[in-house]
């Protein structure tokens, strides 16, 4: 391991308390956002819940993607 790297645990944790992070600061605002739109706060919840999933899905994906182009792979 380089001198600057971090220990995979640590990295995995730090982006977990990163997410949990976002989602307390900003659920408030999508949840009441959606449910203007929806007009229903239970669904409104779901709905930001599955934003919340697939965005974080799609930014790994980019993420292994441009790993694996950065290595040569």
């Amino acid at each position: 391991m380089s001198a600057g790297a971090v220990p995979a645990k640590d990295a995995q944790e730090a982006a977990r308390r990163a997410i949990d992070a976002v989602w307390r600061i900003e659920s408030a605002k999508v949840i009441a956002s959606v449910a203007r739109v929806v007009r229903d706060v239970a669904l409104a919840e779901e709905l930001a819940q599955d934003a919340f999933v697939s965005a974080l899905e799609h930014w790994g994906a980019r993420r292994a993607c441009r790993t694996s182009r950065e290595r040569g792979s």
